[in-house]
């Protein structure tokens, strides 16, 4: 899976050394030779030895398990989205969680695991706080993964959607579900018991200015529903800089959350 990772650190992050040496020697463990070469030579340490050799060197010279929390998640991600589905079921296996699904829902899931564990995510304890709001799913949303392979709308939102249901449940979760005191429009996800109680989470990327008009349209549907609660992801990237401009200022100012892909 090809994913950048680009949520602003929150102040809560914690470094957990015992799994970060976890998953250093498993990215030892899998790196090739010229892997373990490279790796050496970009923290200016020698290439001589053998393999055994260059990953003793290579355990005792790097810094990966005292690094700064913030940029854990980026050098994380950096090595687990070269693995393919053999190694990622093992990994999930030594961190003791789930290993179903495809290549790319192991990936978010061990991410999920570090961003959890360093507090970058909500405890598990605060998911059955009732009723939900913006504050437990927003960072879920802010931390989600998106493929740089996605190219349709739906490869943006059904893995959310996806992982959403993994993280809250089935019975909580409701895809592209009709809302509306008055014109009905369909939010992407809607997370909560109920509609008075829940989150929705639209996602969206407009490529022309109409596009963004419509956007802005049912931003404001969805804002008489929701109020605080409601959650825009947005990827702009087919927009040029007015429209983008135009996109973030018209949805700051219904103070509705915009998490930007």
């Amino acid at each position: 899976m090809r994913a950048d990772f680009n949520m602003i650190p929150p102040p809560t992050l914690h470094s957990q050394h015992a799994m970060r040496a976890t998953l250093l020697q498993f990215f030892i463990d899998c790196s090739s030779m010229s892997e373990l070469t490279k790796w050496l030579e970009s923290i200016g340490e020698s290439i001589d030895g053998s393999s055994s050799e260059l990953r003793i060197r290579l355990r005792n010279a790097t810094k990966f398990v005292e690094q700064d929390a913030a940029k854990l998640p980026r050098t994380a991600i950096s090595f687990i989205s070269r693995y393919g589905d053999e190694q990622l079921t093992y990994l999930c296996e030594i961190l003791g969680i789930f290993a179903g699904g495809d290549v790319d829902a192991k990936v978010r899931r061990i991410m999920r695991h570090i961003g959890t564990a360093e507090r970058w995510l909500p405890p598990k304890t605060s998911l059955e706080e009732r009723p939900l709001n913006r504050g437990h799913i927003r960072p879920f949303v802010e931390y989600y993964l998106v493929s740089k392979d996605a190219k349709s709308l739906d490869d943006f939102s059904m893995p959310l959607i996806q992982e959403l249901i993994e993280i809250f449940g089935e019975k909580l979760v409701h895809e592209n579900r009709s809302v509306g005191k008055t014109v009905k429009e369909v939010i992407t996800a809607h997370v909560g018991e109920t509609l008075a109680t829940g989150v929705g989470v639209l996602v969206q990327r407009p490529s022309s200015s109409a596009e963004l008009r419509n956007l802005l349209r049912k931003a404001k549907v969805f804002k008489e529903v929701y109020a605080d609660d409601l959650i825009v992801m947005l990827m702009p990237d087919k927009l040029d800089s007015m429209d983008r401009r135009m996109a973030l200022s018209g949805l700051l100012a219904e103070n509705i959350a915009v998490v930007i892909k």
